[in-house]
């Protein structure tokens, strides 16, 4: 299996180093990777969601519910596999940059209440393709297409997406920030 990965967002990794007379061992594993792909969101990687009043979130709708929201497109551009080898599926992922727990098939608000944050939403996102919620009830995201002997060139192309607001609990005013880091690959 080949495995191509490509992010969207930024990510920050930081460490703290403390003294101390033990000795650890450490196990890295790492994956050698050849970028295949050009990936890239329109509109720069930013979807803005219409204000709205607490009263909009009395619609009833569900994290499955595949209705509203605003458009975007994955653009993947120059995809190429090594020579040879065969792929049969194109992957993409989706996962919260901050790292949290994912529940109810919701992106949570990364803006904390006390910074003004809204409360009781949070972000869904839907396949054009499937209508289906990016995540799955475990909190994973993964839209697959078939690839089966398509040339780069039909590998290249928009993929459609649309994203809303979901309730999550009693909703409380304020401002709304999910940040989501999206990756390519396929095998």
């Amino acid at each position: 299996m080949y495995g191509y990965y490509f992010l969207l967002a930024p990510l920050l990794f930081s460490a703290t180093l403390l003294a101390s007379e033990d000795n650890v061992d450490v196990d890295i594993k790492a994956n050698i990777i050849t970028n295949t792909c050009s990936v890239s969101v329109e509109n720069g990687a930013r979807i803005t969601l219409p204000v709205v009043k607490p009263e909009w979130f009395d619609n009833g709708w569900t994290a499955t519910t595949d209705t509203g929201g605003r458009s975007f497109a994955l653009l993947l551009k120059d995809c190429g596999a090594p020579s040879g080898a065969s792929h049969n599926t194109l992957h993409l992922t989706f996962a919260p940059q901050s790292g949290a727990d994912v529940t109810n098939q919701v992106f949570p608000n990364e803006i904390l209440p006390a910074n003004g944050g809204a409360q009781g939403v949070g972000i869904v996102i839907f396949s054009e393709q499937y209508r289906t919620n990016v995540l799955n009830t475990s909190g994973q995201g993964d839209v697959t297409y078939d690839i089966t002997g398509k040339a780069k060139q039909d590998i290249s192309n928009r993929y459609l997406f649309h994203a809303r607001y979901q309730k999550t609990d009693v909703v409380v005013p304020g401002k709304l920030t999910s940040n989501i880091i999206i990756g390519a690959y396929y095998d």
